[in-house]
């Protein structure tokens, strides 16, 4: 993956740490390089241009073409148009009963039916923070104008839709988005 022609993309990356190929996430770097074949070379340069106004959290920025997700040295893009849901969650680690830390996750939900993280921020066991909270509803101000269908928030009967009719819910999310 050579960046150099997009000069914020670029940036982005060299402050995330870089993209490194190693012996311990070739997988998922074979699958960041093939995660940029979905976006076209126009949507490439509109993406180069918007990640500066992009809203930035966790280990991710998304911007109204496309999240980029930096995770184990790679950088795995995901278009605006194959999100589907993207929700939370918090758990809590404990020791003799007593809370220790939080660890709270943003998920993403794609289009090929992957999960995938947008990364995840650690608060103490008796911390009242929600940076999970924060981080959807700047998510949701940036992409509801340009994806209206997008669901968003965690609850059994949403994952129950999901699991038990995906195809079905794919439909239900791109047919929401074209709505006006």
């Amino acid at each position: 993956m050579d960046f150099t022609n997009f000069t914020n993309i670029n940036a982005r990356i060299t402050a995330w740490g870089g993209i490194k190929q190693t012996a311990f996430n070739k997988k998922k770097y074979a699958a960041a390089e093939a995660s940029w074949n979905l976006l076209s070379p126009q949507e490439i340069a509109m993406l180069d241009q918007q990640i500066p106004y992009g809203v930035e959290a966790f280990s991710f920025v998304a911007t109204p073409t496309a999240i980029l997700v930096y995770e184990a040295k790679t950088v795995r893009v995901i278009p605006i148009r194959d999100i589907m849901w993207i929700y939370g969650n918090v758990v809590k680690q404990t020791m003799n009963f007593i809370p220790t830390s939080k660890f709270h996750t943003l998920y993403l939900l794609a289009r090929d039916g992957g999960t995938y993280s947008l990364g995840q921020i650690t608060t103490g066991g008796f911390s009242k923070k929600a940076p999970l909270d924060e981080a959807v509803a700047q998510l949701q101000n940036l992409l509801f104008p340009y994806r209206k269908g997008i669901v968003y928030g965690y609850s059994d009967e949403i994952a129950n839709y999901f699991q038990g009719n995906f195809a079905g819910a794919v439909q239900m999310v791109d047919a929401k988005s074209m709505e006006p």
